[in-house]
């Protein structure tokens, strides 16, 4: 049987409508993707049994602009659906082409602050028509103005006028763009989007001729990792019969550790999220540990440390220098300089999160370690 792509692109957009009419209902798109997932690993012999989990962050399908170009955005759709004759001389020319060149293009550095107090204001002045307009007191516009100006803006009572809060004031949650209200605003590393995050789990082990994505959801950026797995370990145990998951260390809390453990699903941690280590470092578990204090005790070549202890959540020891210095792990080790001095010679210390250490301590019979790396 031949199959047209707009045939798939009909059936795709009539579960779309149905579903933005039915909210309630359950999500018959990822329902169809579940059950064409199981019949493709039936037919291709795929195992389901290991899997891997991560995510990605994406921009929404908007411009990146600043606060003064968003402040007319909202303003301009706003003007838009308030009848010409409820406007006031000065929302009118709002919709003439030469006053959005005036307030953004042309604006100098120094006259932005001004320029976007003064769209604040006229934002307000279209927010007070539209509450006197049936017909709009309920519309998107409403609510994208109301919502725009309480994370904006507040009102001076010494001027009696709406002022521009300050960049630090404005929560990542907040309004990045007039036509994609979910969108939000997240730094992850040296990248800052304004999106969502894609959370994805497919198959991985080797004995499949190929891998499927078993599992997607997608969220507001500034969702965690760690959230992301508190909601879907449980959801890809009971779709797939997952039994090991492989993550980075970005998805870690022991929350997340006991929740696997409950819907019996082994985890994996590769290692921290962020750069990557330029050489292997020795793992957490090479030292010596006690279990109860959880205080370095010796370090791998059996070097015992000056001074040990636990402090604001690391488990901190200190060398003797000149005892590193001609150890053959050194490149390997965790130990940095220490920055003071003792008896005019440097010391030398490793320190240790102590989620590492507890991590470390989840050992499994017959399989290495997962090791968080620093």
């Amino acid at each position: 049987m031949n199959l047209s792509e707009k045939t798939l692109y009909d059936f795709r957009s009539r579960i779309y409508q149905y579903l933005i009419k039915h909210p309630e209902q359950e999500d018959m798109i990822f329902g169809q993707f579940l059950n064409l997932t199981r019949i493709f690993a039936k037919e291709a012999g795929i195992t389901m049994k290991e899997q891997r989990m991560d995510s990605t962050m994406f921009m929404s399908n908007i411009k990146k602009a600043g606060r003064t170009a968003l402040a007319f955005d909202v303003l301009y759709r706003a003007v838009k659906e308030i009848p010409e004759s409820k406007l006031s001389e000065r929302l009118k020319e709002v919709l003439k082409p030469e006053f959005k060149t005036e307030m953004i293009h042309k604006t100098k550095p120094s006259e932005s602050e001004n320029r976007l107090e003064l769209l604040l204001e006229l934002c307000q002045e279209a927010k007070e028509i539209i509450e006197n307009i049936s017909e709009l007191k309920e519309s998107d516009e409403q609510r994208i103005l109301k919502r725009f100006l309480s994370e904006q803006a507040y009102y001076d009572e010494k001027t009696k006028k709406l002022k521009a809060k300050d960049n630090k004031s404005i929560s990542s949650d907040s309004l990045q763009s007039a036509y994609d209200e979910d969108a939000t605003y997240r730094k992850k590393g040296n990248k800052a989007e304004s999106g969502y995050v894609l959370n994805i789990t497919e198959t991985c082990s080797e004995e499949n001729p190929f891998q499927l994505i078993t599992d997607y959801t997608v969220e507001k950026n500034i969702k965690s990792d760690v959230e992301l797995a508190k909601e879907r370990i449980s959801i890809v145990k009971q779709n797939t019969g997952c039994e090991e998951i492989y993550v980075d260390g970005g998805y870690y809390s022991e929350e997340v550790v006991q929740l696997a453990k409950e819907n019996k699903v082994e985890l994996h941690f590769t290692d921290l999220s962020g750069r990557k280590p330029t050489s292997i470092k020795i793992a957490v578990t090479e030292y010596e540990i006690d279990e109860e204090t959880k205080t370095i005790t010796k370090c791998p070549k059996g070097i015992i440390p000056i001074h040990a202890g636990v402090k604001n959540g690391q488990t901190v020891a200190h060398f003797p220098k000149e005892s590193c210095e001609m150890c053959e792990l050194r490149n390997q080790c965790k130990v940095n300089v220490g920055l003071k001095v003792l008896a005019q010679n440097f010391k030398r210390f490793a320190r240790y999160i102590l989620e590492q250490v507890k991590e470390a301590a989840l050992k499994v019979p017959g399989r290495s370690v997962p090791i968080l790396t620093q």
